[in-house]
């Protein structure tokens, strides 16, 4: 029934018993006061308001203004007219809506004002400001003026704080007059006594007017007079007095205009640590403005300090911390309070608060756990309030500080999607930076990031609002890159475009200012009558750019990030190269580097701006941090890029700072001297001694892995390192997860072949190998090479270590007999042990050729020998059981010599073959001093007398053996003559011969032994000639030079007397000569014998 009446309808008596019905209806609850407005006349009826009253309801009435009428207004008194504003004021702030009600009155109080505003005085005109809340542009302007001639009456702050304030609330930007005061103040006599009663409340009035006003103190003595007296005298005295919200107010105040006062800040800081400090312990307070008290501060205690200390708000706190996080100020004391504040009362702090907070705290690096984790869950809970900026300023914040929390990451994205259209530039390039920063794989985010920036970039052009600077599009391409491995090149591109536009801008903007301020000094010149300036030569675009505010810095991390997610489009890196050319000198030496390294990974060689960036960094190398210097390296070493005086100058300087150096400091220098072959020997052993007491700090073992390959390039031999580092790749073989890894390392291996080996090598050969296997899908063509190569090391010229002893001293022996043979010889699956001429294939059976405890060979063993002489080889086992029966080393010489009767019969030694080599000198070097009862040399002579004349192998054998040796048919062998001391049996000659004869036989013997060796040293020049050609699929020996030359030194000349010419080589490969001396005079006396033997 109450639902279908019509307030037209209802009279004045309906309305009461209507009134009454509603009161009945409602009766069950407490009684409540209800705002009764009647529609038919201005008050109700007497009736009407005792109906009302018996209900129980209490009407609300607006007093009536004491004012005069409209009529009488242009009568009143100047003297009364800030007391009618008074009451017209208090009006409104009782109700808001009387000012349009009371519209009238307004309208001609303010005429009146402005007609009668030289008969104000300054206080008058000052409370009329603070009164009056009409935005008249005409009374606002006169009473200015009239304020402004009448400033020196003024005897106190107070009226002058009342109108600072009244501008703040009117948005009125009454520079002129603030001028005014501030001459007052600080230019006459006058204000000198003014400006020292000033407090709290009038720093913060002053301070925050030019804040909100938009005010510069910068470029007005006045104004930078009075600011040096708030920094240096005002703030410092009144920071105890101030309240949380006058103290944050005002050092906002400071940030806002951009007056550094790091004196003032610092006492600002220490005074608000001590009071929040013991606010923090007294557990908090009431707040004045809302009512609500903690219940810890419910005690009379906490009260007290509350009144004494004041309310700390979050939102005071994070406008505090906020201050001095721009610009950039550190104080502990302040920082550690403001944590314990915010642990304290995270559940209390507003989503601007929360974002104020984590943002400073994350730009002081002041890094408190606690901090982060209070306030994680409460941001989970509510950031369906937090709009973008917000959002953006958690994520950045949470990531840069290092916690990755996957949950409050996935929350803020997916809000984020929901407001990305409303996010300004710096907003969006915050979300990239931070999400990239922790690594969060949001693909939602990553592709309406990509469609937000295409729209921005294409449509949005025509919107500047949506226009994005250089410095958020540094952010979101460094962010881009990082966050997704599937980059849109459609982005790229636009981001590309918008860079060039920035860039453009910024140029075209500089040249404008130019041609400005040649108009101004044109027209300076006119007025003094001065030669005109004339206009300079139009310097290139690229060039202009240095002149701009365009940062060189995010030119470089641009480059950087398009390099990383390999976008070459358009030629990006030329354009980015002529604009950074001119900015050499502004750029910082970090970011030189990360020049240096885009252009290394876009392989783009720009000789010019590269010299003049090696020029500036060895000028400013005494700056340059570690990793500085080391990427600079590195990026040398990608581009093959040798400068010889920056190198030494980086050397130097890195040598000095391997204390400090990290894992990616020292893989880089190992990059950069191994790819660049850098060989200082000096400083790549203190980078190995360095690696080497890391090993089990701060090293990975890809780390670990790279530093070896590239130190094994340098041939240096470094057993305490290599043990050390090949240990740690066989302790942690199971991390190695890159495919190019182990083959790299093992081809490192094979370079730095010694001739030597170590357990521990042993040991990662077998790791790196299974690691290998494992990775061989994923393996790319390089590495596949490298597999290739250290096979064929492995199998002809692999140390002692890697092949078996057995097959390793076999070899050596059939050296000595003068076998020249090959070993490891690859036949498609299998590899024949030692391989004589092209047939002859002798295979060493170790016992793994053999089932246990038995002489029966395995199948394995049994079908090997069976497919090598199907493909047309002559197989000789050589087992280990007989190998080991020869005891001595007369012995293995004879059984190794009994192979020659197979091999002179079989034909398999060749005429060409003797030529290259004379085998019977190489063998009578081998068994010169062999005391055997039958030598190899005698076994020879007597299988070849054994030769018939029309025999086709007895052409070879006069060939072969030495000329002296007689080849009569059917000459008995005599038997060998015993010593009967201890001279060599090389020098046996008969008892019963003269003392001159047996001289004559022991200096041809001498002779003999001299030609010997120097066709020994003839036979190595050849084989070394073969190698330097690069035949390495065959091998003639098994053993290096160096083995070679301490066998011949054991066996000869240590026993027999030194001097003969020979040619030595060290253990790294290089050849020396000393001087030969073949001549032997006859006139040399026969009688002296020990000349005769040397």
């Amino acid at each position: 029934m109450i639902s279908r009446l019509s307030p037209t309808t209802i009279g004045v008596q309906q309305r009461s018993s209507v009134f009454l019905l509603l009161s009945r209806s409602f009766s069950r609850g407490p009684a409540q006061g209800v705002v009764v407005i009647p529609k038919d006349r201005d008050f109700p009826d007497p009736q009407d308001e005792a109906d009302l009253f018996e209900a129980g309801f209490v009407p609300a009435r607006f007093a009536r203004p004491v004012l005069p009428e409209l009529r009488r207004i242009h009568n009143l008194e100047p003297d009364m007219i800030p007391e009618v504003y008074e009451k017209l004021a208090d009006m409104a702030k009782e109700d808001p809506s009387s000012v349009e009600m009371h519209f009238a009155d307004w309208e001609a109080l303010m005429r009146y004002t402005i007609k009668n505003q030289h008969c104000l005085m300054p206080e008058q005109v000052a409370s009329i400001i603070a009164k009056s809340k009409m935005r008249n542009k005409e009374l606002v302007q006169a009473l200015n003026h009239r304020i402004r001639r009448t400033v020196h009456g003024l005897t106190s702050i107070e009226p002058m704080t009342e109108m600072v304030y009244a501008y703040q609330e009117m948005g009125w930007r009454a520079a002129t007059t603030i001028r005014a005061f501030a001459k007052f103040l600080y230019g006459t006599k006058a204000g000198i006594p003014i400006r020292q009663g000033f407090g709290p409340h009038d720093l913060t009035g002053f301070t925050c007017a030019f804040s909100r006003l938009h005010i510069k103190p910068k470029g007005c003595k006045v104004f930078e007079v009075m600011w040096k007296d708030f920094s240096t005298s005002q703030l410092p005295r009144l920071a105890r007095q101030m309240d949380p919200r006058q103290l944050a107010a005002t050092l906002n105040a400071f940030v806002q205009v951009d007056y550094r006062a790091d004196n003032a800040f610092d006492i600002a800081a220490r005074k608000a640590a001590a009071k929040l400090g013991i606010y923090n312990e007294a557990g908090g307070g009431q707040d004045p403005h809302n009512g609500e008290m903690n219940a810890s501060a419910a005690d009379p205690a906490s009260v007290a300090f509350t009144v004494v200390l004041g309310y700390w708000r979050p939102r005071d706190v994070a406008l505090l911390i906020n201050s001095y996080h721009k610009f950039r100020i550190r104080p502990l004391p302040l920082l550690a309070a403001v944590s314990d504040y915010t642990v304290a009362n995270a559940k209390n702090f507003c989503p601007h608060s929360t974002s104020l907070a984590v943002s400073a705290l994350c730009q002081l690096d002041y890094n408190d756990s606690r901090v982060f984790a209070a306030l994680a869950p409460h941001i989970c809970r509510e950031v369906r309030y937090y709009d973008a900026q917000e959002v953006a300023m958690v994520a950045h914040a949470y990531a840069k500080m290092g916690y990755r929390e996957e949950v409050l990451f996935e929350r803020l994205g997916s809000m984020f999607l929901r407001l990305i259209g409303e996010a300004e530039g710096k907003a969006l390039s915050m979300v990239c930076y931070g999400f990239a920063r922790a690594d969060i794989r949001h693909p939602a985010l990553v592709k309406a990031l990509n469609d937000e920036i295409i729209f921005r970039g294409t449509v949005g052009v025509r919107y500047p609002h949506l226009a994005l600077k250089l410095e958020s599009l540094r952010l979101i391409a460094w962010g881009m890159s990082k966050m997704t491995k599937d980059h849109d090149q459609r982005m790229y591109f636009v981001l590309y475009n918008m860079i060039k536009a920035r860039v453009y801008e910024a140029v075209a903007n500089q040249r404008l200012r130019e041609r400005i301020e040649l108009s101004n000094a044109r027209r300076q010149a006119r007025k003094k009558r001065l030669k005109e300036p004339k206009e300079a030569d139009r310097v290139p675009a690229d060039a202009m750019l240095a002149k701009t505010d365009v940062s060189p810095n995010d030119l470089s991390a641009i480059l950087a990030a398009y390099a990383r997610s390999k976008m070459n489009i358009h030629g990006i890196s030329q354009y980015f190269s002529n604009r950074i050319y001119h900015m050499v000198e502004r750029t910082s030496t970090y970011n030189l580097g990360s020049i240096m390294v885009a252009l290394a990974k876009f392989e783009h060689k720009d000789k010019r701006l590269v010299d003049k960036i090696l020029k500036e960094v060895r000028a400013r190398v005494a700056q340059c941090s570690c990793s500085t210097l080391s990427v600079m390296a590195m990026s040398l070493g990608m581009m093959k890029v040798y400068n010889r005086s920056f190198m030494r100058a980086a050397t130097k300087q890195a040598t000095l700072q391997l204390a400090n150096f990290n894992e990616t400091d020292l893989t880089n220098w190992f990059l950069c001297i191994g790819s660049l072959n850098y060989r200082d020997e000096i400083f790549a052993r203190r980078l190995a001694q360095t690696a080497a007491h890391r090993l089990h700090a701060n090293l990975s073992v890809s780390g670990v892995t790279m530093c070896i390959v590239n130190y094994q390039k340098l041939r240096i031999h470094d057993p305490t390192w290599f043990d050390a580092a090949y240990r740690m790749v066989f302790e942690k073989q199971h991390q190695i997860v890159e495919p190019k890894l182990a083959p790299a390392l093992l081809y490192g291996i094979a370079v730095t072949d010694i001739g030597k080996s170590n357990p521990w090598q042993e040991a990662a050969v077998h790791a790196l190998l299974g690691v290998a296997n494992r990775l061989r899908k994923e393996m790319i063509f390089s590495s596949v090479i490298q597999l290739q190569i250290f096979d064929l090391w492995a199998r002809l010229l692999a140390p002692k270590s890697i092949m078996e002893k057995m097959e390793r001293e076999v070899s050596k022996f059939f050296t000595m007999v003068g076998l020249r043979h090959r070993n490891e010889v690859v036949v498609g699956p299998y590899s024949i042990d030692i391989l004589v001429g092209e047939s002859f294939a002798f295979e060493v059976d170790g016992p793994h050729h053999f089932y246990r405890d038995t002489s029966m060979r395995t199948a394995s063993s049994l079908l090997k020998h069976r497919i090598l002489e199907a493909l047309g080889f002559t197989v000789i086992r050589v087992p280990y059981q007989e190998w080991s029966q020869c005891g001595t080393r007369e012995k293995r010489l004879r059984y190794v010599g009994s192979f020659w009767k197979q091999l002179i019969d079989a034909k398999v030694v060749s005429e060409d073959m003797s030529k290259d080599v004379a085998l019977g000198d190489v063998l009578e070097v081998a068994i010169a001093d062999s005391q055997s009862i039958e030598s190899a040399h005698d076994v020879i002579q007597r299988l070849a007398r054994q030769l018939s004349e029309n025999d086709t192998r007895r052409p070879f054998a006069e060939a072969v053996l030495p000329a002296d040796v007689d080849l009569r048919l059917g000459a008995d062998l005599l038997p060998p003559v015993e010593p009967a001391d201890n001279e060599p049996l090389f020098y046996k000659v008969s008892e019963d011969s003269d003392f001159e004869e047996r001289m004559r036989i022991r200096n041809e013997a001498e002779k003999a032994r001299l030609k010997v060796m120097k066709n020994f040293g003839d036979a190595e020049d050849l084989m070394e000639a073969q190698r330097a050609k690069g035949i390495r699929g065959s091998r003639e020996i098994n053993y290096t030079a160096a083995e070679v030359r301490e066998d011949a030194q054991k066996e000869l000349f240590d026993r027999h007397k030194r001097g003969s010419p020979r040619r030595l080589r060290d253990h790294e490969g290089f050849a020396y000569t000393l001087e030969d001396d073949d001549e032997e005079t006859d006139t040399e006396n026969p009688g002296d014998e020990s000349t005769d033997i040397q």
